[in-house]
């Protein structure tokens, strides 16, 4: 039965908005998500997992998913229309759908089956929304034609909607050495004011990056959502513009070229590209590559965002196209000068910025007035592919570097020398030094990208790894390690000699959180794959899974068993259980450390009430395990 509030919210479409409950949205169509744009609606309900399921028209069921990763419990309706919408991570499915669900079931958790045609008429319960697959109870919604998820707000479903979009800020970088933001090679963010301005000019020439931060919202949702259309006009021509209606999972990693990743991950924002970066996204209308073709002057920029109601907000600035100005000009090293620098003092780079294929180098105070430098690759001079820039307020030196392969720079000065070996990470390569190894499949990449290695901590600083896990490598940072990945890469870090490899993995950081990438042995290193080279580390697996106290939920899905498993290490493999001797399938929810098992998904009879025991047996990722019987009642229904 559903609630009059929502009843009454329901009909506001062609579709029937899909819970029982007010509208609120968390993500929409195209945002980003690793790997893909995010296919559809997220609908959330406050973190209530008893909110019914509703069918958003009438049509057939025609497949059902079960799984502990990805959709979770889901549901799949073609309808009348020719449209399909998917109905995803589930808590439980409806009394109807359990006798497929029990035999597709019947050899383990995880199932995916067509069926001929369960039929549902329109707000029909299909189940309740959850968790499955996912760490945030909600609803993932799609709406599907001709096999590729559409807008459904533009395709159906509509919800109030009184909000227009708000731009918030514009980042802005240069891409190569004779480029420039502002007379340098800052990365410069500016925020517009209420009206959409900009304080001032932004200052460019040759090859920019431009990315905006705009944000919609929806009425009744309480997240900040992604633009329906986005679009930037430079005196009066479009220079780009994407619109937000359909998307498909084989575009593999197109979102890593939509959006900047670093900046996503740091929590700075979500900045959208301005410009073609790499090849042309299925949501570009149009999209120049590169703003280095504007002529000398001043351009009237205006960009425009569009929800899918229709709502609409605008912002202007100038862009004012100059030429770079150096700090100073310098000449090239003698012979004897540059032996002599490169016997002499070690600068260091510990505050490179990094630029696309570009790395820009802070120089020495008081090089200006040392009046030469240098820039050697290998042993090679180089007099292309560099410029003295500014970085901060101080002379700097932007160099692009070769991405296809390991390549020492030196920079000499008559103040001392910068060394960086870069290293290149190209689409099909495969190489180790004594310290690293990448491997990267033909389709790894979009293109070849430089990277460095550095040392954050020592292996043996104390505080830095997490509990559960004892360090057997130094952490370390890729730098420029968020450039964008197809399908991520293969890569290893050296352990010492002698060093025991039981139980070593490949780690990353990310903020607070750490993640087992792999690990696999090979030629002195741990390998583990990853879509970005951030930091990461070498750790050991010290302590195993623990088992926490068993508990029994009601649920309108079900009543279920509820068993906390935590590992501060390596991470679960799996877990094997049994109830008074007979095994059973347990859900596995990694985001929340723990276990379930609804009884009324694999028999018709359930649990009798009454005394049993539940065995359970963990395994990590490092062969450590755990095991615990654990005795629990069943109430009566």
């Amino acid at each position: 039965m559903i609630a009059p509030l929502c009843a009454a919210l329901l009909l506001l479409g062609d579709l029937l908005y899909p819970l029982d409950h007010p509208p609120s949205v968390s993500s929409t169509l195209g945002a980003y998500r690793l790997g893909h744009h995010h296919a559809g609606l997220d609908l959330i309900t406050g973190d209530d997992d008893t909110v019914k399921v509703l069918a958003a028209d009438e049509g057939e069921i025609y497949k059902i998913r079960r799984s502990a990763g990805g959709y979770g419990r889901s549901l799949y309706v073609r309808h009348p229309s020719g449209q399909v919408t998917v109905y995803a991570h589930l808590s439980a499915f409806a009394p109807k759908l359990l006798p497929w669900v029990r035999r597709f079931g019947a050899k383990g958790f995880q199932f995916s089956h067509n069926v001929k045609g369960i039929p549902v008429k329109r707000g029909e319960p299909l189940g309740y929304v959850g968790t499955s697959g996912t760490d945030l109870i909600h609803l993932h919604f799609e709406v599907r034609e001709a096999g590729a998820p559409v807008n459904p707000l533009t395709h159906g479903l509509k919800i109030p909607d009184t909000q227009p979009p708000r731009f918030k800020r514009l980042y802005a970088y240069a891409r190569q050495p004779k480029a420039h933001v502002n007379g340098g090679h800052d990365e410069v963010f500016l925020s517009f004011d209420e009206a959409g301005r900009l304080a001032a000019p932004v200052r460019i020439g040759g090859d920019v990056a431009l990315l905006v931060e705009v944000d919609d919202t929806i009425d009744g949702s309480p997240r900040a959502l992604r633009p329906y259309r986005l679009q930037l006009k430079i005196d009066g021509v479009i220079w780009y513009e994407g619109v937000y209606e359909r998307t498909s999972y084989s575009d593999k990693g197109d979102t890593e070229l939509d959006y900047d990743a670093r900046l996503r991950a740091a929590r700075e924002g979500v900045f959208h590209r301005l410009y073609r970066h790499g090849r042309r996204l299925r949501h570009h209308r149009v999209s120049k590559s590169s703003f280095k073709g504007l002529k000398a002057g001043a351009h009237t920029a205006e960009l425009l965002a569009e929800d899918a109601a229709g709502l609409t907000a605008k912002a202007t600035f100038t862009l004012k196209v100059e030429p770079p100005q150096p700090p100073c000009a310098l000449g090239p090293l003698s012979k004897a000068a540059r032996r002599a620098a490169l016997k002499g003092a070690e600068l260091g780079w510990i505050s490179a910025a990094w630029r696309d294929q570009m790395v820009v180098l802070p120089l020495p105070e008081g090089i200006c007035q040392a009046g030469t430098l240098s820039v050697l690759e290998g042993e090679k001079i180089i007099k292309r592919g560099w410029a003295l820039t500014r970085l901060g307020d101080a002379p700097a030196l932007a160099v692009t570097l070769n991405g296809d392969k390991p390549t020492p720079l030196r920079v000499l000065t008559p103040l001392g020398r910068i060394s960086l070996d870069a290293l290149g990470v190209a689409p099909g390569a495969e190489w180790a030094t004594p310290l690293v190894g990448i491997k990267a499949a033909k389709d790894a990449g979009f293109e070849a990208f430089p990277t460095a290695l550095r040392v954050l901590e020592a292996a043996d600083a104390p505080g830095w790894a997490p509990p559960g896990l004892m360090p057997a490598s130094p952490l370390y940072r890729f730098e420029n390690g968020w450039a964008p990945t197809r399908r991520g890469l293969s890569v290893g870090l050296a352990v010492g000699e002698g060093v025991d490899w039981a139980g070593l993995g490949l780690y990353l950081r990310d903020r607070q959180a750490w993640w087992r990438l792999g690990g696999q042995p090979k030629d002195g290193l741990i390998y583990g794959w990853t879509a970005h080279l951030t930091d990461l580390a070498v750790m050991r697996d010290v302590t195993p899974p623990t088992i926490g106290a068993l508990r029994v939920e009601a649920h309108p899905g079900g009543r279920r068993i509820i068993v906390p498993v935590e590992d501060l290490g390596a991470g679960v493999l799996k877990v094997l259980a049994q109830i008074d001797g007979a095994p059973i399938s347990l859900e596995w929810m990694r985001s929340f450390q723990r276990v379930a098992y609804n009884p009324t998904e694999f028999s018709a009879e359930g649990l009798k009430p009454g005394a049993h025991t539940l065995t359970m047996q963990v395994v990590d990722r490092a062969g450590r395990g755990a095991t615990a019987r654990l005795a629990f009642t069943w109430p009566e229904e």
